[in-house]
Parts: C-alpha cells; structure tokens; sequence
C-alpha cells in the first residue's frame, strides 16, 4: 500500500512541476514546488494509513468472541415457488393461470 502511496505521490509532484513549468515559471521554482506537492501528498497519505491502522488494531482488543444466529427461513414466503418448481422436475405439466381462468 505505501508504494501506492509513494507512487502516487510522485505522480503529482510531476504534474505538478510540469503544470507549473508550461505557465512560464522559472525551472527552480518548478522543481521545488513538484517536491512540496508530491511530500505534502506522501505525508497526508502516511498519517491516513497510520491513524487506520491504530483505529483497527484498537477495536481489535475489544472484541473477544463472535456467536451468529442462525435464523430459520421463512417457508410461507416461497410456498408456491416450491410446489411449482417440483412439478417441473418431476415432469408433470402444470396448470398456468390462464387454463385455469379459462376452464
């Protein structure tokens, strides 16, 4: 992760710089305006990633178990799903809604 950080990092030092260098500024400037940019980006990055990491291992110390529930499944819900589906497999045609509004 913390190459990311660097590479990104150097990437806007470098837009940076050339940014600045197209609006006709001097090359030294240029240069050290690309460092500041590219440092500021690296150590707002590293602070970010610190402070997450200490945020987790935090929380870690305070979780000692988990237990998960298990829940049964409502059945009502898929009822007619089911019956349908089991007379598909067994082969046995089914009656749709129309031959039965029609009969």
């Amino acid at each position: 992760m913390r190459a990311l950080f660097t590479q990104f990092s150097f990437l806007l030092g470098v837009l940076t710089a050339l940014n600045m260098n197209a609006s006709q500024s001097s090359t030294l400037v240029t240069i050290g305006m690309g460092l500041v940019v590219g440092g500021t980006v690296y150590l707002v990055l590293l602070l970010g990633d610190f402070s997450i990491h200490r945020l987790l291992e935090s929380s870690k110390s305070g979780l000692v178990s988990a237990t998960f529930k298990e829940t049964p499944v409502e059945l009502e819900l898929f009822a007619d799903d089911d019956a349908e589906n089991a007379s598909r497999l067994s082969g046995k045609p089914t009656q749709s809604t129309s031959d039965t509004l029609a009969a």
